[in-house]
Protein backbone atom coordinates (compact mmCIF):
# COMPACT_ATOMS: atom_id res chain seq x y z
CA UNK A 1 0.00 0.00 0.00
CA UNK A 2 0.98 3.59 -0.60
CA UNK A 3 -0.07 6.88 0.89
CA UNK A 4 0.24 10.54 -0.09
CA UNK A 5 2.95 12.87 1.22
CA UNK A 6 1.01 16.10 1.59
CA UNK A 7 -2.18 18.00 0.89
CA UNK A 8 -2.78 18.88 -2.74
CA UNK A 9 -5.51 20.48 -4.82
CA UNK A 10 -6.82 21.16 -8.31
CA UNK A 11 -9.42 23.30 -10.05
CA UNK A 12 -11.34 22.36 -13.18
CA UNK A 13 -14.12 24.14 -15.03
CA UNK A 14 -16.40 21.79 -16.92
CA UNK A 15 -19.56 23.10 -18.63
CA UNK A 16 -19.50 26.23 -16.42
CA UNK A 17 -19.37 24.20 -13.18
CA UNK A 18 -16.29 24.63 -10.99
CA UNK A 19 -14.77 21.47 -9.51
CA UNK A 20 -12.22 21.91 -6.70
CA UNK A 21 -10.35 18.69 -5.97
CA UNK A 22 -8.46 18.03 -2.73
CA UNK A 23 -6.26 15.23 -1.43
CA UNK A 24 -5.43 14.95 2.28
CA UNK A 25 -3.23 12.45 4.12
CA UNK A 26 -5.07 11.01 7.13
CA UNK A 27 -3.95 9.77 10.53
CA UNK A 28 -7.43 8.83 11.79
CA UNK A 29 -11.04 8.86 10.62
CA UNK A 30 -12.01 11.91 12.70
CA UNK A 31 -9.84 14.02 10.38
CA UNK A 32 -12.23 13.31 7.49
CA UNK A 33 -14.97 15.50 8.99
CA UNK A 34 -12.48 18.27 9.81
CA UNK A 35 -11.12 18.40 6.25
CA UNK A 36 -14.62 18.37 4.73
CA UNK A 37 -15.67 21.29 6.97
CA UNK A 38 -12.62 23.27 5.87
CA UNK A 39 -13.41 22.62 2.19
CA UNK A 40 -17.06 23.66 2.70
CA UNK A 41 -15.98 26.91 4.40
CA UNK A 42 -13.46 27.62 1.65
CA UNK A 43 -16.11 27.17 -1.06
CA UNK A 44 -19.24 28.61 0.56
CA UNK A 45 -21.18 28.55 -2.70
CA UNK A 46 -20.58 24.86 -3.36
CA UNK A 47 -23.60 22.67 -3.88
CA UNK A 48 -21.85 19.37 -3.18
CA UNK A 49 -18.66 18.06 -1.56
CA UNK A 50 -18.31 14.45 -2.64
CA UNK A 51 -15.57 12.40 -1.01
CA UNK A 52 -13.92 9.03 -0.56
CA UNK A 53 -11.44 7.85 2.03
CA UNK A 54 -9.57 4.79 3.25
CA UNK A 55 -7.81 4.29 6.57
CA UNK A 56 -6.73 0.68 6.95
CA UNK A 57 -9.86 -1.43 6.75
CA UNK A 58 -12.17 1.59 7.20
CA UNK A 59 -13.33 2.99 3.89
CA UNK A 60 -16.30 5.01 2.74
CA UNK A 61 -17.53 7.42 0.11
CA UNK A 62 -20.38 9.91 -0.29
CA UNK A 63 -22.07 11.53 -3.29
CA UNK A 64 -23.31 14.38 -1.03
CA UNK A 65 -26.59 14.76 -2.89
CA UNK A 66 -25.35 14.08 -6.41
CA UNK A 67 -26.98 11.13 -8.22
CA UNK A 68 -26.10 7.72 -6.73
CA UNK A 69 -22.50 6.59 -7.47
CA UNK A 70 -21.86 9.57 -9.74
CA UNK A 71 -19.25 11.34 -7.61
CA UNK A 72 -18.10 9.52 -4.48
CA UNK A 73 -17.61 6.18 -6.25
CA UNK A 74 -15.28 7.61 -8.95
CA UNK A 75 -13.17 9.16 -6.17
CA UNK A 76 -13.10 5.85 -4.31
CA UNK A 77 -12.04 4.12 -7.54
CA UNK A 78 -9.02 6.47 -7.68
CA UNK A 79 -8.02 5.29 -4.19
CA UNK A 80 -8.41 1.63 -5.16
CA UNK A 81 -6.67 2.00 -8.55
CA UNK A 82 -3.66 3.76 -6.99
CA UNK A 83 -3.62 1.32 -4.01
CA UNK A 84 -3.73 4.19 -1.52
CA UNK A 85 -4.30 4.11 2.22
CA UNK A 86 -4.65 6.82 4.89
CA UNK A 87 -6.06 9.24 2.33
CA UNK A 88 -9.10 11.43 1.70
CA UNK A 89 -10.03 12.67 -1.78
CA UNK A 90 -12.84 15.20 -1.98
CA UNK A 91 -14.25 17.45 -4.68
CA UNK A 92 -16.36 20.56 -4.10
CA UNK A 93 -18.68 21.48 -6.98
CA UNK A 94 -20.15 24.89 -7.66
CA UNK A 95 -22.99 24.39 -10.14
CA UNK A 96 -22.63 26.39 -13.34
CA UNK A 97 -26.16 26.00 -14.69
CA UNK A 98 -25.53 23.12 -17.10
CA UNK A 99 -26.65 19.61 -16.12
CA UNK A 100 -23.93 17.07 -16.87
CA UNK A 101 -25.85 13.82 -16.44
CA UNK A 102 -24.54 10.86 -14.46
CA UNK A 103 -21.75 9.94 -16.89
CA UNK A 104 -20.66 13.59 -17.15
CA UNK A 105 -20.57 13.88 -13.36
CA UNK A 106 -18.54 10.66 -13.04
CA UNK A 107 -16.03 11.98 -15.51
CA UNK A 108 -15.83 15.47 -13.96
CA UNK A 109 -15.41 14.25 -10.36
CA UNK A 110 -12.87 11.66 -11.46
CA UNK A 111 -10.86 14.25 -13.43
CA UNK A 112 -10.85 16.71 -10.52
CA UNK A 113 -9.73 14.03 -8.05
CA UNK A 114 -7.09 12.73 -10.44
CA UNK A 115 -5.76 16.26 -11.06
CA UNK A 116 -5.39 16.78 -7.28
CA UNK A 117 -3.61 13.40 -6.96
CA UNK A 118 -1.26 14.39 -9.80
CA UNK A 119 -0.12 17.34 -7.65
CA UNK A 120 1.00 14.90 -4.94
CA UNK A 121 3.62 12.20 -4.43
CA UNK A 122 3.06 8.65 -3.28
CA UNK A 123 5.24 6.86 -0.74
CA UNK A 124 5.20 3.27 0.42
CA UNK A 125 3.32 3.03 3.68
CA UNK A 126 5.21 1.51 6.58
CA UNK A 127 3.29 -1.37 8.10
CA UNK A 128 3.72 -2.42 11.70
CA UNK A 129 2.92 -5.53 13.68
CA UNK A 130 1.96 -5.23 17.34
CA UNK A 131 3.54 -7.46 19.95
CA UNK A 132 2.18 -7.45 23.51
CA UNK A 133 4.43 -8.40 26.42
CA UNK A 134 3.71 -8.48 30.13
CA UNK A 135 6.37 -8.09 32.81
CA UNK A 136 7.08 -6.64 36.22
CA UNK A 137 7.80 -2.94 36.69
CA UNK A 138 11.42 -3.80 37.63
CA UNK A 139 11.95 -5.80 34.43
CA UNK A 140 10.26 -3.07 32.43
CA UNK A 141 12.73 -0.35 33.49
CA UNK A 142 15.60 -2.35 31.90
CA UNK A 143 13.51 -3.35 28.88
CA UNK A 144 12.40 0.25 28.27
CA UNK A 145 16.03 1.39 27.98
CA UNK A 146 16.56 -1.11 25.17
CA UNK A 147 13.40 -0.01 23.38
CA UNK A 148 14.48 3.63 23.53
CA UNK A 149 18.04 2.79 22.49
CA UNK A 150 16.75 0.96 19.40
CA UNK A 151 14.09 3.66 18.76
CA UNK A 152 11.25 1.14 18.83
CA UNK A 153 7.71 2.52 19.19
CA UNK A 154 5.73 1.30 22.18
CA UNK A 155 3.01 2.15 24.69
CA UNK A 156 2.35 0.83 28.20
CA UNK A 157 -0.49 -0.02 30.53
CA UNK A 158 0.42 -0.22 34.22
CA UNK A 159 -1.72 -2.55 36.35
CA UNK A 160 -0.47 -2.88 39.93
CA UNK A 161 3.13 -4.13 39.82
CA UNK A 162 2.77 -5.42 36.24
CA UNK A 163 3.28 -3.63 32.92
CA UNK A 164 1.60 -4.56 29.64
CA UNK A 165 3.75 -3.25 26.75
CA UNK A 166 2.41 -2.80 23.23
CA UNK A 167 5.42 -2.84 20.88
CA UNK A 168 5.20 -1.83 17.22
CA UNK A 169 7.64 -3.62 14.92
CA UNK A 170 7.97 -2.90 11.21
CA UNK A 171 6.67 -5.80 9.13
Amino acid sequence: MKTVCKESSSKLIISKSHFYGYVFPLKNSSEVKEHLEIVRKKHKGCNHVAYAFRIGSVENYSDDGEPCKSSGMPLFNLIKYNKLDDVLICVARIFGGVKLGVSGLRSAYSEAGKAALNQNQFVEKEEFEEIVKEMSVVEFSKFEKELKKKKIKYSCDFVGDKVKIHILIKK
